[in-house]
């Protein structure tokens, strides 16, 4: 008798055990060709029929899924006059007398031949504990023929996995119970070698490979299933971690301008700022210079909690850059941003001798021009600007730093698009929006990491509140009193104009009817992100210059904007903006010595995520614990808006619930990675291409 063959994790599922012309039609159509296909899809959830509960002892179980034991004692259809349809329902009395009911909403035909009276079954679903029976819809049943079928079945203590299954699977008679016996099927003939190095799994405690599979697909018990899910999670973040660290060192193989010492106008420049540096900006500056002295690229992230005083870093780097001989440039997710950092690099630089141009799609064509041909002939010495930059028209003479404003709004590969326009370019990027270090080894695991977290001295006290449209009226007169006091104020709206969809106030038809009501006489400006950039150059200048006292906006203002006398801000509708966006909004008040005031009006009240994120804003102005409370409210997936393009999304690992594995992970990769040289017939480098090989140019690797 001949040898079942072995299966691989590469094996094509079309001649596999189990597996008819029917299904593997369904499967193929899903995707799922492989013996590696099939094992990935695992179960969303399991039954636990561990134990067999009592009608009496359901109490304090609602909505969960258990399993009771019941005989038949009626069945039938009944008309549900509140749903307008016939169900079918059963009433099944357990072993102690407590009954509880089975309901069925569709197939009635089919259930009519299902049960007989005197017929025992383990009933398994979850339990509706409504008034009256408890019931359950649609449950798995298993008919038990006997008193000695039933004892075995309380004995079995089995776990029933449920998995994820298309209309298409159910079609074709592939259901939960049919999945699993393929996948036992599979896991009997197969081999998979092992992907995690072998000092991995013993220092971490985890199974082989195989062994996680069974766990994951055919568990004895629950605590299987979790150690099952640990390999996965761990798995998946080890060779993601593996990958940053690969392209970390690609990049630092990179020659790169390695600049003088410090010039006499990086000196004239740091005189000029009219306060003393903190000495967390102190030690970033030097980790800077550190950097860009080295012959291989600068690699930096610099964190910084609003008002923290970033800009002020980027302006003496760029200096050093330039006296060193090469072109900075410095990009900003948007024209009012970008136009800040313009206007603030002039002030400052063109006194010292330094051209800055700028570069934004909102410019007149004639000006682009202009501009492009001074980067060209490197008489633009520092180019500030958005996306346009990174054009492919936009060529520099000798491009030595590039740094990019608020990183978490542009993915991945637009940063390397910029340091792309020179050789080997030091590159640092920003942001106000503090990080999670979760997050930072993953995102942002390429990077070295800088923290500005001391804000500068004789910064005014804000003060939050927050308040029911109720008292709108009142907050309105305190914004009007503010501006007769001669200090100045933001009103941000979530919307520029009104949606019918949504019922909420736009700052466009709330500018005309503030304007002309509560705060008629008192000069009033609007800016949104739908104006020209010559009209929100003017609205922030008349409100920059104190022409005008009050700005109603949209959250165009969330950063860039920096008046010393604005003193209050009122947020509309406070629950539609992330904890971030509130944090960074109330960044645009207390940047001079006077007391402020951050109004929150909440409309809706209800949902608790809401609540937590008011209390956070109202309890600290720490922006990276706020930023700690806002990943666990919103969920990784949701922190940066947009997933980072390049970076593969993680199927099995999350990034709130399994921190403890994302920083492990990040040590076991820096460990392991020298102790595989040999990339031939090495199965961890031959899982790492298999994940990585189409996304990551690692092939320059040493």
């Amino acid at each position: 008798m001949l040898d079942k063959p072995v299966l691989h994790w590469e094996s094509s599922l079309e001649y596999a055990p189990g597996v008819g012309p029917a299904r593997w039609q369904t499967l193929s159509e899903l995707g799922i060709t492989t013996v590696g296909d099939a094992l990935s899809r695992c179960p969303k959830r399991y039954i636990d029929r561990s134990k067999v509960y009592a009608v009496a002892e359901l109490a304090t179980h609602d909505k969960e899924d258990v399993t009771c034991i019941g005989e038949v004692q009626s069945f039938g259809e009944i008309f549900a006059k509140r749903m307008r349809k016939r169900i079918y329902k059963v009433i099944f009395q357990d072993a102690t007398g407590g009954a509880f009911e089975v309901m069925y909403y569709d197939g009635l035909s089919y259930h009519r031949d299902q049960f007989k009276e005197g017929d025992w079954f383990a009933v398994s679903g979850k339990v509706s504990l409504s008034p009256g029976r408890p019931n359950f819809s649609h449950p798995s049943l298993e008919k038990l023929e006997d008193e000695e079928t039933r004892e075995a079945y309380r004995a079995s203590g089995r776990i029933v996995p449920v998995y994820p299954l298309s209309e298409s699977m159910l079609r074709t008679g592939l259901r939960s119970r049919t999945y699993q016996r393929v996948i036992e099927k599979l896991l009997e003939r197969c081999e998979l070698s092992e992907t995690l190095p072998e000092e991995v799994r013993t220092r971490c405690g985890l199974p082989d490979r195989k062994t996680s599979f069974q766990y994951l697909h055919l568990p004895e018990n629950i605590a299987q299933t979790e150690v099952g899910a640990a390999f996965q999670i761990a798995e998946e973040l080890f060779f993601f971690q593996w990958a940053v660290l690969l392209k970390r060192a690609e990049q630092k193989q990179l020659p790169a301008p390695a600049l003088s010492d410090v010039g006499n106008r990086t000196h004239e420049l740091l005189k000029k700022f009219p306060f003393e540096l903190t000495k967390g900006q102190r030690n970033v500056l030097n980790e800077i210079y550190k950097d860009m002295r080295q012959p291989r690229p600068m690699l930096r992230l610099l964190q910084g909690d609003v008002g923290s005083g970033k800009t002020v870093i980027a302006l003496l780097a760029l200096m050093m850059a330039v006296e060193a001989g090469w072109q900075g440039a410095l990009m900003a997710p948007t024209e009012i941003l970008a136009e800040q950092h313009y206007l603030t690099s002039v002030e400052r630089f063109e006194q010292l001798g330094v051209r800055v141009g700028l570069l934004v799609s909102g410019m007149p064509i004639a000006r682009q021009r202009e501009v492009l041909g001074g980067i060209q002939s490197g008489d633009i010495q520092v180019a500030i600007g958005t996306h346009a930059l990174i054009q492919e028209r936009v060529k520099f003479k000798r491009l030595g730093l590039v740094i990019i404003d608020e990183q978490h709004r542009f993915g991945v590969r637009q940063r390397g698009l910029l340091s792309e326009k020179g050789e080997a370019v030091h590159t640092l990027v920003m942001t106000a929006t503090p990080i999670p270090r979760t997050l930072a080894l993953t995102a942002y695991g390429d990077l070295d990491v800088s923290r500005l977290d001391e804000k500068p001295a004789a910064r005014g006290a804000i003060k939050m509140i927050g308040v029911t449209p109720a008292k709108r009226e009142d907050v309105y007169r305190a914004v009007r009193s503010n501006a007769e006091a001669g200090l100045q104020s933001y009103v941000v709206f979530p919307l520029v104009e009104e949606s019918e969809k949504l019922d909420l106030k736009a700052a466009t038809e709330e500018y005309e009817t503030l304007s002309k009501g509560i705060l008629a006489g008192i000069p009033v400006g609007l800016l949104h992100g739908r104006m020209s950039l010559e009209e929100k150059n003017q609205a922030l200048h008349r409100f920059a210059n104190g022409v005008t006292k009050i700005l109603i906006a949209t959250t165009v203002i969330e950063v860039g904007v920096d008046v010393p006398t604005a003193t209050m801000l009122v947020v509309e509708h406070a629950e539609r903006f992330g904890l971030a966006q509130l944090h960074q909004l109330r960044g645009r008040i207390g940047r001079g010595s006077y007391p402020s005031q951050c109004i929150l009006i909440v409309y809706q009240h209800s949902s608790a995520v809401v609540k937590d994120r008011i209390a956070a804003i109202k309890r600290t102005n720490d922006g990276f614990e706020l930023a700690e409370v806002d990943l666990t409210l919103r969920g990784s997936g949701e922190y940066f808006g947009t997933r980072q393009h390049g970076l593969p999304e993680l199927k099995w690992a999350d990034l709130v619930r399994d921190r403890d594995w994302v920083i492990r992970m990040r040590g076991e990769a820096e460990i392991t990675m020298g102790h595989h040289p040999n990339r031939e017939n090495d199965p961890v480098w031959e899982e790492f291409y298999r994940r990585f090989g189409d996304r990551m140019n690692l092939g320059t690797v040493a």
